[in-house]
């Protein structure tokens, strides 16, 4: 009888041991799914990571860029108008722009704009003169404005237009290259001047020429104003005077 209660015992402990081997067996197979679970996780975490990172990073590139352009376009920006101020000036109820595009060394020239606005800044009309080539005479002239026509000088050749349209009323060839604009009395008379021969220029409010000076005592004129009924023209021989008929006064 104690034979059999023994070897019951020893068979039951010995079920037992199988039985925890095999749960042991299984706790591993858990615990290893669960680690390689978490790994894989933790792989895929810090894949999204990494990409969170670069895109993190191309976004700041692409900020970085898109500041570097936005300052690049105000600088741009800034110098328009700086230029945009500096060529434009009230006349009157407007404003008027001369300036010119292009550059000398091109064999085309460059490009002489006139541009006229009302008070608003609205633009009411413009003119432009192409190929204009550079030298050491003046390409086009300061403009004047009296009694609502606009004169200037552009490639030796005297415009007046209606300053208020833009149309061109009249031209006149061959009156020199002067830098100067045109003078214009109370009649209507206009006076031009150059550095170069021709370097007085006198025109009726028609367009018809009246007489031109030619005389070295003019060379480098470089400023003309009225002294009454007479004309001051400001020389490198000094200041010269002229009647409006062309005679010099002494």
């Amino acid at each position: 009888m104690k034979y059999w209660s023994v070897l019951i015992i020893g068979l039951l402990l010995t079920g037992c041991a199988g039985s925890s081997l095999e749960i042991d067996e299984q706790l591993k197979d858990i615990t290893q799914s669960y680690e390689e679970k978490i790994d894989d996780l933790e792989s895929k975490y810090e894949l999204e990571l990494n990409k969170k990172d670069e895109v993190i990073a191309h976004i700041e590139k692409n900020v970085e860029e898109v500041t570097r352009e936005h300052r690049k376009l105000l600088d741009e920006l800034k110098v328009k108008e700086d230029n945009f101020n500096k060529t434009i000036s009230p006349v009157e109820d407007k404003f008027v722009r001369l300036y010119s595009e292009g550059s000398k060394y091109l064999e085309d020239g460059i490009v002489c704009i006139l541009e006229v606005y009302d008070s608003s800044m609205d633009l009411t009309w413009m003119a432009s003169w192409n190929g204009l080539q550079v030298s050491e005479l003046a390409t086009y002239s300061e403009y004047n404005v009296v009694n609502g026509v606009l004169y200037i000088v552009v490639d030796g050749m005297l415009y007046t237009m209606d300053f208020i349209t833009g149309e061109e009323l009249w031209t006149l060839d061959d009156i020199g290259y002067p830098f100067v604009a045109p003078l214009i009395d109370q009649e209507g008379m206009i006076f031009t001047i150059c550095q170069y021969a021709p370097y007085i220029s006198a025109i009726d409010s028609k367009g018809n020429l009246l007489w031109q000076e030619n005389s070295d005592l003019l060379y480098g004129t470089n400023k003309i104003e009225f002294d009454g009924d007479y004309l001051l023209i400001d020389c490198f021989e000094g200041i010269i005077k002229y009647d409006k008929k062309g005679n010099q006064i002494k």
